[in-house]
């Protein structure tokens, strides 16, 4: 799970060669794609509500099968059924035990799991107290939890995966940039040269299933990524940036064969950071006229995974306000069910600090 801090920090960073790669694209007679996209969902979506109020700046939202967790400003880590008609009932408070990592909610919708600020693994559930599961050794970067365990990363490289208590170091990866349970295999996406690694979870060598990479500007890889690794039964899905045309692009990547699909292209910045059924959820942070990449409204987009336009979501227009993009700023959390799209404003949005859980209905 992403920190907003890793990630406001990398996108701010990439602001001014952004802006000197779309120069550069003009300049050679290559016409930039739009900046921002304004297509219209194709189902209306109806306008936001909180959907869980009072929360102190509330982040790091993860959904999965109809339970919701996520942390508040002081690091605590809570826990609420999603499928709740009206305002759900916070039915888990752990307000003892700070999260580092995470929470993750593991598929069944049964728990979720996280690493505390002291590198213990934790995980509860809404009907019973959050437990240790394990010590992990040093500091946590990324983690992901399926039903069969829960896979850490670490600032030197290791990729640990914890089952039943035991912990054992599958890899060493350096500069990982997230970490994504599928099945048989831990992916892995890292940078410096961006690249994608599987790691069988039963033993053997890490293989590279994709990479990409170009000359060093300023002593780092020209090719970056911003959001998180994603995958399906069929592909992974990743974004990366180009800092030597300033384009940024969303990949899907088939499992079987490695083709690569481009499902989007363009200037405004793009994080995929959720991934639902037939479709993507992210932030994309519009550029300005000036090449400023506008991180304060940085708004939900959704990019369908078999190909389709990037669409900003909006508002339901009415009598006293017209339809407006879901504007949560750089950093927010999105998550997404059958009927609905969770989202937390970002540390870096134009209306304050992060606070409530809003939801939108998509049908």
């Amino acid at each position: 799970m992403r920190h907003w801090v890793e990630r406001a920090a990398l996108l701010a960073s990439a602001v001014l060669v952004g802006f000197a790669g779309r120069a550069f694209a003009v300049a050679h007679g290559q016409p930039p794609p739009p900046v921002v996209l304004q297509a219209p969902a194709a189902t209306p979506p109806s306008n936001p509500l909180p959907w869980s109020s009072g929360n102190a700046q509330a982040h790091a939202l993860s959904l999965v099968d109809g339970l919701a967790a996520w942390t508040e400003g002081d690091g605590s880590v809570r826990m609420a059924f999603a499928d709740a008609a009206t305002m759900p009932r916070d039915v888990t408070t752990f307000e003892h035990e700070h999260a580092m990592a995470g929470p993750i909610v593991r598929p069944g919708g049964q728990g979720a799991c996280w690493i505390t600020t002291s590198a213990i693994l934790r995980c509860g559930s809404p009907y019973s107290r959050a437990a240790d599961v394990a010590q992990a050794p040093g500091s946590v970067v990324h983690m992901d939890a399926d039903a069969e365990g829960i896979a850490f990363t670490q600032f030197d490289g290791k990729v640990i995966e914890a089952r039943e208590g035991a912990l054992r170091t599958l890899a060493a990866v350096p500069n990982v940039a997230d970490v994504r349970l599928d099945g048989d295999a831990v992916y892995v996406a890292a940078l410096d040269p961006l690249r994608v690694v599987r790691v069988p979870r039963g033993g053997g060598a890490a293989k590279i299933v994709f990479a990409r990479s170009g000359p060093r500007i300023s002593g780092e890889s020209s090719i970056g990524h911003l959001g998180a690794l994603l995958a399906d039964r069929e592909a992974l899905y990743l974004d990366t940036q180009d800092r030597r045309d300033g384009l940024n692009r969303v990949l899907r990547i088939a499992k079987g064969d490695g083709a690569v699909t481009t499902l989007y292209e363009g200037f405004a910045h793009v994080a995929v950071t959720a991934l639902h059924g037939e479709t993507l959820y992210g932030l994309v942070a519009p550029v300005r006229a000036s090449g400023e990449v506008d991180l304060a409204h940085a708004a939900i987009a959704s990019l369908p995974v078999r190909g389709g336009p990037l669409t900003l979501l909006r508002s339901t227009a009415t009598a006293e306000l017209p339809a407006q993009a879901l504007q949560i700023g750089w950093g927010g959390s999105v998550a997404a069910d059958d009927g609905f799209v969770y989202f937390t404003r970002g540390p870096v949005n134009p209306v304050g600090a992060p606070g409530d859980i809003w939801r939108l209905r998509l049908r």
